[in-house]
């Protein structure tokens, strides 16, 4: 069972669960599961990132030159 202390977070699954036809709990659902992906791809595309730069930093760590 679901329960909503804050009015406006009922009011927001309502009104998506009526533009997308879903019962409340199914709009719910949805949401959460959509939110839950964008944020796991941008976890996986950071990692990925900081991964290439370790890499592209350890490829060009031969070729600094110390500065005096």
């Amino acid at each position: 069972m679901l329960s909503f202390e804050d009015g406006e977070i009922l009011d927001l699954a309502r009104e998506l669960a009526a533009l997308s036809g879903e019962t409340l709990i199914s709009a719910i659902r949805t949401a959460l599961e959509e939110r839950l992906g964008r944020e796991r791809m941008l976890r996986s595309a950071d990692r990925g990132l900081a991964d290439r730069i370790d890499h592209l930093d350890d490829a060009l760590a031969p070729l600094t030159i110390e500065m005096v």
